[in-house]
C-alpha cells in the first residue's frame, strides 16, 4: 500500500471506531486485512439493530465486497 492509501484506510478504520463509541459502546477495534474487516467491539449488551447499524456504516465506508466481521466482546466479564 502506498502511504496514501494507508492514511487514507487508518481514518476510516478511526471513523468507524468513534461511530461505534458515539452509539454507547465501551470501546471498538476495527481492523482491514484483504477484504475483511474485523470490528470487535466491547459491550455489556447489544441488539440485531445495533449489529445491523454497525455493518451498514462499515459497508458505506469500506465498500459493498467488503466482508464485514462483528464481534462483541462482554465488557462484564
Amino acid at each position: 500500500l502506498e502511504i496514501n492509501s494507508l492514511t487514507e484506510l487508518t481514518e476510516k478504520e478511526v471513523f468507524l471506531e468513534s461511530v461505534i463509541i458515539d452509539m454507547g459502546f465501551e470501546d471498538s477495534l476495527v481492523y482491514l486485512e484483504e477484504s475483511v474487516l474485523t470490528i470487535s467491539v466491547l459491550a455489556e449488551k447489544f441488539s440485531v439493530e445495533e449489529y445491523v447499524e454497525i455493518a451498514t456504516v462499515a459497508k458505506e465506508e469500506f465498500g459493498e465486497k467488503t466482508l464485514v466481521v462483528v464481534n462483541f466482546i462482554n465488557s462484564s466479564s
